[in-house]
């Protein structure tokens, strides 16, 4: 009984001792939670008491959230299957042009031409089944390979910078007030609207340079925007301008195509023969099968000479946008707007 009474207070005792600490650590964190919330109020109430002494009214912040909440709301107010890029998504991202911009938009895939893209397929069909609008405006739309005559309805986008346009909008769905014509897709491509910005002037520039080591060039690149908006917002204007040149060089290998041996005879075996039946020299004769040694070279094909082969790509693309914008008031806007884009590109195939 001894032993059990002590064992048993010892155990009361740690079991106090246990309580004990156990109650300790519960309260600590929510003291340590107190005072930093005292901490945080006492911060917030100086944190305004400056703001109503400098009195300040508003505070806006702008940026990638806000680019990223403008492409939402054409979402929300679109009926059908529609996705929209802005501006700031449209060059954030090294693209040299429109169509690679339009690659990131879902179910969106380019077609390349030299490395760069030039062409969109909208859910597997392909860009012939896309139409193409300018600020509403229907664009007339033929390509070529650079190398034959054929014409297509497909839309060169590469002839556009992507800092031109403010906004690019992919409707995948049929909508009432969209005209037939489309299988694909409609892409909407909007210039600025100097109406949609602050008032006064803005300018907004960039530039950037590259340099390739194959063709050893360094290629600029430079765009601006100037714009100016009425303190009323009635008048606004803008103009935008992006210029860049770029060298580039493909390096491959070739074979063209499969061929026959020209042969005569094979071991002094005649294999052509002329209308008289004589041997014929240089393949000038028809070729009379039969003999086992001639059918075997006969039907023997190989591959040409292989070929190295370099392709120099200069490619300089200029691009203007003007807007002038009216409005009257709230549910009337005129609004005049000229684009001028320029691409020119020069290919010199080498073979050796």
């Amino acid at each position: 009984m001894a032993y059990y009474n002590k064992f048993k207070k010892n155990a009361d005792r740690l079991s106090s001792v246990s309580l004990g600490v156990m109650a300790m650590v519960a309260l600590l964190p929510e003291q340590l939670l107190a005072q930093e919330i005292e901490r945080i109020g006492a911060e917030s109430q100086s944190a305004g008491a400056a703001l109503d002494n400098n009195q300040v009214e508003d505070i806006i912040v702008t940026g990638y959230r806000e680019s990223l909440q403008s492409a939402l709301n054409v979402k929300r107010r679109s009926v059908a299957s529609v996705d929209a890029i802005v501006a700031e998504d449209i060059a954030k991202f090294p693209d040299q042009n429109l169509a690679e911009s339009l690659q990131r938009v879902p179910g969106i895939s380019i077609q390349r031409d030299g490395g760069e893209g030039r062409a969109i397929t909208v859910r597997g069909l392909g860009a012939q089944f896309t139409r193409v609008r300018v600020n509403g405006l229907e664009t007339v739309a033929t390509s070529s390979d650079g190398f034959n005559a054929t014409r297509e309805r497909s839309f060169d986008f590469n002839v556009f910078a992507s800092e031109l346009f403010s906004s690019i909008v992919v409707r995948k769905t049929a909508e009432a007030s969209l005209d037939e014509g489309s299988l694909g897709a409609v892409v909407d491509l909007n210039t600025g609207n100097p109406l949609r910005g602050k008032s006064g002037f803005t300018f907004v520039g960039s530039s950037s340079i590259s340099y390739n080591d194959l063709a050893d060039t360094a290629g600029p690149r430079v765009a601006g925007v100037v714009s100016w908006k009425s303190d009323d917002s009635r008048f606004g204007a803008s103009v935008s301008a992006a210029y860049s040149r770029l060298k580039t060089i493909e390096t491959g290998n070739s074979t063209s195509r499969w061929v026959q041996a020209p042969f005569d005879s094979v071991d002094n075996i005649p294999c052509f023969f002329d209308a008289a039946g004589r041997p014929a020299r240089n393949s000038g004769g028809t070729y009379r099968p039969g003999n086992a040694e001639c059918d075997a070279v006969a039907l023997a094909f190989h591959p040409r000479i292989p070929r190295y082969g370099q392709v120099d790509h200069d490619r300089e693309r200029l691009g203007i946008t003007a807007s002038l914008q009216w409005a009257p008031s709230d549910r009337t806007k005129v609004s005049i707007d000229g684009l001028y884009s320029r691409y020119k590109a020069k290919r010199e195939v080498r073979i050796r």
